[in-house]
């Protein structure tokens, strides 16, 4: 999840069919819920394929050995539906069994990790690699929904390395309609309003009551005769 934009329970839900050592990718289809079933994931966009690091996938490739020592140490054979993100339990009769991990313990485990490394709240390990590699807004786009962009534009913009980045001004300026979201108006303005780095922005007037009433475009409010 440092490396992807992954969620936790896409993670969880990931196989070792799903991962493509030779085209460096992975496919994501599938998430492990919190009721311990697998399903879709939480959208039809939200199935995607994405390339991953040269450091990611050697990594992959070390864990998949070690997986297999630990699950032979069991009795028990790694194939291509074995989870990446496992946990060992015993069955009925005592027999030892590989499962997904489930992701209320995943994620009492990991919120102390990403405390005790600097990242906060979840959201900041999903835009962790993002930040490192200072990625611009229209590349993120196309990773996260129309929504979840908006909702991690503001986490972004506190990191200086992403506020460098080409096109993140650029992006909301083209793809953020006025009052899309909730946006109030000044804050749209202002949004479309924003220029190319190096250059200085000029912030939209705001306007009166007054003025917007004596404007050819305001028009008074029907009323109601009894």
């Amino acid at each position: 999840m440092l490396d992807t934009d992954m969620r936790r329970a896409e993670a969880l839900g990931m196989t070792w069919s799903d991962v493509s050592v030779e085209n460096r990718s992975i496919l994501i289809e599938q998430q492990f819920a919190a009721d311990r079933s697998v399903r879709s994931p939480k959208s039809k966009k939200s199935v995607r394929r994405i390339s991953i690091s040269e450091t990611l996938t050697s990594y992959l490739e070390f864990w998949k050995k070690e997986q297999a020592r630990e699950m032979e140490a069991f009795g028990l054979e790694q194939v291509k539906g074995t989870p990446l993100v496992h946990s060992f339990e015993r069955t009925k009769d005592r027999h030892p069994q590989v499962n997904f991990m489930d992701l209320n313990g995943f994620s009492r485990w990991f919120r102390n990790f990403s405390v005790e490394n600097g990242f906060g709240k979840f959201e900041g390990v999903r835009t962790y690699h993002y930040v490192k590699e200072t990625v611009d807004g229209e590349t993120i786009s196309k990773r996260y929904e129309h929504k979840e962009w908006l909702e991690l534009r503001d986490y972004l913009r506190k990191h200086p390395k992403v506020r460098e980045a080409r096109h993140i001004s650029t992006y909301e300026s083209e793809h953020l309609p006025y009052g899309y979201s909730g946006l109030s108006s000044h804050t749209a303005t202002a949004a479309t309003a924003r220029q190319l780095p190096n250059q200085r922005a000029v912030a939209a007037p705001r306007t009166s009551r007054r003025q917007r009433r004596e404007s050819s475009t305001w028009r008074p409010r029907p009323t109601s005769r009894t």
